[in-house]
């Protein structure tokens, strides 16, 4: 396993990452969501992620309870959490947001599920346009100085509020935000390399890869360019997204062992992405639009 640091942040995490979104708490149960916890750990994955919102709180109770029961050590993994979008069917307006009540709230629940006594990484989840900038950095500056998070990021925000939050942090002496959690995959570049391009060189900010959608017609065409280079897709799409150097971690979504251990080959193949890789697989994909 290879590790990249969050942001400027003395923090290492693995360039690979577990979370639960669908899995936890939704199509696997406890034996498997243990038994993929335990391979994770064993082949170097320090990150487990988590969302308040992953199957109403049952996804972070399932990774909590299994990773008590495995007996891993603190200080050798890292879990986050997703605060903002609530962790109830139909949320009142104080149990969803980025208000500072709703984020101390949900920091302390998702500590009970998870059976932690700090988040080591929260991120906000969601621009909150009730909620000015200046407050929930503010309040995630109280929660880290109060130890019960580590670092915090921000999840889907526009680009104008993350160069917000990150000035007004550190023109006041606030923790600013070390990373900002973004779809980045093949079929979905725009969001990282266009929109968040001006910040990424900013010093502290870092890239949280979450999971891809689908395009059945690219993906066709991604298949047969893998399987051309004898390389699984899935693997191969994720070190694609590791030869970015802004990514901090690809967040894995995986519903079996076997699925993992093919997601883990993409360690073999980060390497391999030079220039000529890179631009083989672009023309492979503006093939499908002709």
């Amino acid at each position: 396993m290879d590790y990249r640091r969050l942001g400027n942040s003395g923090l290492e995490v693995s360039v690979l990452s577990l979370g639960t979104w669908i899995t936890f708490g939704g199509i696997i149960g406890r034996g498997a969501a243990r038994e993929l916890v335990g391979c994770a750990f064993d082949a170097g994955i320090n990150l487990f992620h988590s969302s308040e919102s992953h199957a109403q709180g049952q996804a972070q109770n399932l990774l909590g309870d299994v990773i008590a029961d495995l007996r891993l050590p603190r200080d050798a993994f890292c879990v986050s959490s997703s605060i903002g979008a609530g962790a109830v069917p139909d949320p009142r307006p104080t149990q969803r947001g980025l208000s500072h009540k709703h984020l101390r709230d949900g920091v302390d629940a998702a500590l009970k599920r998870l059976h932690v006594e700090y988040l080591d990484l929260c991120f906000c989840q969601w621009p909150d346009q009730a909620t000015p900038v200046e407050e929930a950095v503010t309040a995630m500056d109280a929660l880290i100085h109060q130890g019960k998070v580590l670092y915090w990021g921000t999840s889907g925000w526009p680009v104008e509020e993350i160069a917000q939050a990150i000035d007004f942090a550190r023109d006041n002496g606030l923790v600013a935000p070390s990373a900002e959690q973004s779809p980045y995959h093949l079929l979905h570049r725009e969001r990282v390399e266009r929109e968040l391009a001006p910040l990424l060189p900013h010093p502290g900010l870092a890239v949280a890869s979450s999971p891809a959608d689908r395009h059945e017609t690219k993906m066709a065409r991604i298949d047969a360019f893998a399987h051309s280079l004898g390389a699984e897709p899935a693997a191969l799409a994720m070190a694609w997204c590791l030869a970015n150097p802004h990514v901090a971690t690809v967040i894995l979504e995986c519903s079996s062992v076997a699925q993992f251990e093919a997601n883990l080959r993409a360690l073999e193949w980060v390497e391999k992405f030079d220039a000529e890789l890179m631009a083989a697989l672009d023309a492979a994909l503006a093939a499908t639009a002709m």
